[in-house]
């Protein structure tokens, strides 16, 4: 029989914790600014955005200033998910995209382009993360918005640096299309005191970095911070900012990432990250600050930081308790009674183990000891629930002291979810601690194992994969 607290809360086991909650307080409690709050839009490029979805949370992460928000889109133009596809962008303060529909790939939809524009005119800050510049060449606000793109000849203006740090217009029509070289590590110069920039040395070594030649646009309104000279001399600007009415935009040419790149240098170049951070400070209007880091990169050698520090699923850590505005009681406050009431009475159950919300939704997980997952509407009328994994072939679930088999031991011990599952990151994974034993019968010998695995959800079969199974622990 299953059964639960009227409040859901339910079945605390002593099993082997897969999670440890970290306990912050929200933010302003010590008089800190508010975070900035950051909406990421991925889901169309020519480049490994999932990659680098990671790679920029981390670094956002590290820093602690931000709080981060991710939506993709849909990826093919007559997928029925652009109908209710719909960001609010207004509720941010800066906005990084990485969409990239050069070639063909879809546009947003009208009403969203119209969104974006409002959220730039009127304050928003925009990073255009490398090839986001390269996207929605038909689209007039855009290429306002960014200043220079990935642009034919004949598209607009482009920009080369004297040696003085001049600039020169290079007409529609005159120089080349938009293109760039091979990859490599070049001397960046900077080009004025702007803040994102301010207390940074006069040149440096960026790694692995692209000189985007002849970028083209209207470039109006338009600040070049630094440049550097491609394969025949000529400079050409590296990172540049947009004042496009209330708002501000930051592009440049750093951190390509491949997915065949295992740790992509441009992404662990320390120039890179360092002035990351600053334009997203000064895209919302903070101070970016003005120290340069010791391991900023000098004129002579580029500075690589470790890939794999910070890099992690989660941008930050959920405050607790926000029945009480974030704020951890002082004392404990026991309660005189507590009611247990039958959940789920049209249903039947054999040794469930534990509940939990199912993402986005207002259904439950429901474990059973005996390796089912079952979804279920929170609703204790129900008499219908969905089998979502079934894993009764690997977890061993006998009394193996007595034999007898109605004694139930061992078998699924408890669930977790991604934290970013169903957010369109390719994070849909639930992680399993059960235990397993490769004879699965009642009178299995040793050796019998504490096993933590990870299985991923299939859209197709609207469930867990069973042959998705990564065993992360197989502990004796």
């Amino acid at each position: 029989m299953l059964k639960l607290l009227s409040n859901r809360i339910c079945f605390l086991l002593p099993v082997i914790l897969l999670f440890v909650t970290l306990v912050i307080f929200a933010a302003g409690e010590n008089g800190d600014p508010p975070k900035i709050k950051v909406l990421i839009v991925e889901g169309v490029t020519n480049h490994a955005w999932e990659k680098r979805l990671n790679i920029v949370r981390a670094i956002l992460e590290k820093d602690g200033s931000f709080e981060v928000e991710v939506t993709v889109t849909p990826t093919a133009a007559g997928d029925a998910a652009w109908d209710s596809w719909r960001p609010a962008f207004s509720d941010y303060d800066v906005v990084i995209s990485g969409y990239n529909n050069l070639g063909g790939l879809p546009s947003w939809p009208q009403e969203v382009k119209d969104s974006f524009a409002s959220f730039v005119h009127g304050g928003g800050g925009f990073y255009a993360f490398h090839e986001a510049n390269n996207s929605f060449v038909e689209w007039p606000q855009y290429n306002q918005i960014i200043g220079l793109g990935w642009r034919d000849r004949n598209f607009g203006k482009a920009i080369t640096v004297n040696a003085d740090g001049s600039l020169n217009e290079i007409a529609a029509g005159a120089g080349e299309n938009t293109g760039h070289g091979a990859r490599q590590d070049v001397l960046v110069t900077k080009r004025g005191n702007h803040p994102i920039h301010a207390g940074l040395p006069a040149t440096w070594m960026v790694a692995d970095i692209e000189v985007y030649r002849y970028a083209r646009g209207p470039a109006e309104n338009l600040t070049v911070l630094s440049y550097a000279s491609d394969r025949d001399g000529t400079r050409f600007p590296i990172d540049w900012t947009v004042e496009y009415g209330l708002g501000r935009t930051y592009a440049s040419s750093y951190c390509h990432v491949w997915g065949d790149v295992a740790e992509p240098p441009g992404a662990r170049c320390a120039a890179f990250q360092t002035i990351f951070v600053r334009a997203m400070k000064w895209l919302a209007k903070r101070d970016p600050g003005s120290a340069a880091p010791g391991d900023f990169p000098t004129p002579t050698a580029i500075s690589l930081r470790d890939y794999e520090e910070g890099i992690s699923g989660l941008d930050s850590v959920p405050g607790v308790g926000p029945f009480n505005n974030g704020k951890l009681p002082t004392k404990p406050t026991p309660v005189s009674s507590v009611a247990v009431n039958r959940a789920f009475p049209n249903l039947a159950w054999d040794s469930p183990i534990q509940v939990t919300p199912f993402p986005d939704s207002s259904d439950l997980l429901i474990a059973e000891t005996d390796g089912r997952l079952f979804r279920v509407p929170d609703d204790d009328t129900t008499q219908s629930r969905t089998l979502v994994l079934d894993i009764r072939d690997r977890a061993w679930y006998y009394n193996w002291n007595n034999g007898d088999n109605t004694t139930k031991h061992g078998g699924m011990q408890t669930i977790a979810l991604h934290p970013r599952f169903g957010k369109g990151e390719a994070k849909d994974f639930i992680y399993i601690y059960y235990l397993h034993n490769e004879n699965d019968a009642s009178s299995s010998d040793a050796p019998y194992y504490n096993r933590l695995s990870r299985f991923t959800w299939d859209v197709a079969r609207a469930g867990f994969d069973p042959g998705s199974e990564l065993v992360m622990i197989n502990q004796y």
